[in-house]
C-alpha cells in the first residue's frame, strides 16, 4: 500500500530487503501434504539467505525465543534482530510458531527446536524472505520465480560493498573484471546485492590464506 507523501526513492528503499529476497528457487521449496497440501520454503535455506544478507548469526543477525508447552504442541515465541547499514534493528516479535510434540505414538525430542526454526522463518518472511512461497505463487500452475513478470528485479550491490570488494581485490590480486565475469555481469557494480557477502567472504578467505 502506498503511503501518502512517500516519494519513489523512499518506497524503493523501504522495499530494498524485501525485493532482494522475495523469490525462491524450486530447489528450496517443499510440498507439504497436510491440510490439503501447500508449499513452504526450506527453513535452512531461508536461514542461509539471511546469513548472506546480514552476515553470520550472532554478528549480523540474531534471534531469541521463549518456549511453552500447551497440550501436545510445543510453541516458540521468536524475536528477531538484524543489522542494516551497520545498525541493529529494533527487536521484531515475538512471532509464535508451533510444532506437535507427538509424531504418531512417539515423542519428538526436537519439537521445540522445530518450533523455533518455524518461528525464525516466519520472522524473516515478514522481511520479504521467500515471499513468493507465502503468497501462494508456487501453488499457481506455471509460476516461474526466474521470470515472474510481477516480481521486481533484484537490486544491485550497494556502493559500500563495492568499496570493500575493490579493497579486497587490490589486497588479493583478484581482478574486479574476473569477479564480474564469474557472476555474468558487465561490472562489479552490476552484481546482485544478495551476492555481496559471498564475494567479500571469498576474497577475505583468499587474502588471509596468502
Amino acid at each position: 500500500m502506498r503511503r501518502g507523501g512517500a516519494g519513489v526513492s523512499e518506497q524503493s528503499d523501504n522495499m530494498r530487503i524485501w525485493d532482494a529476497n522475495c523469490r525462491t528457487t524450486f530447489a528450496n521449496v517443499e510440498h507439504v501434504k497436510m491440510r490439503g497440501g501447500f508449499h513452504t520454503a526450506d527453513a535452512q535455506q531461508v536461514i542461509k539467505r539471511a546469513t548472506e544478507v546480514f552476515g553470520p548469526i550472532g554478528i549480523g543477525w540474531k534471534w531469541s525465543a521463549r518456549y511453552e508447552l500447551l497440550g501436545d504442541v510445543c510453541y516458540a515465541d521468536v524475536t528477531l534482530h538484524y543489522k542494516d547499514d551497520g545498525q541493529w534493528s529494533e527487536p521484531y516479535g515475538p512471532v509464535r510458531a508451533g510444532f506437535e510434540l507427538k509424531q504418531g505414538a512417539k515423542l519428538d525430542p526436537d519439537a521445540f527446536k522445530k518450533a523455533a526454526t518455524n518461528g525464525i522463518s516466519k520472522c524473516l518472511s515478514h522481511l520479504g524472505f521467500c515471499s513468493d512461497v507465502y503468497e501462494g505463487k508456487f501453488d499457481t500452475p506455471g509460476y516461474d520465480p526466474e521470470s515472474d513478470p510481477d516480481g521486481p528485479p533484484e537490486p544491485k550491490i550497494d556502493p559500500a560493498h563495492v568499496a570493500t570488494i575493490t579493497a579486497e581485490s587490490l589486497r588479493t590480486g583478484v581482478p574486479l573484471e574476473k569477479i564480474a565475469t564469474g557472476y555474468k555481469v558487465a561490472s562489479i557494480e552490476d552484481v546482485p546485492a544478495s551476492k555481496a557477502a559471498e564475494i567479500i567472504g571469498a576474497l577475505k578467505k583468499r587474502g588471509d590464506a596468502a
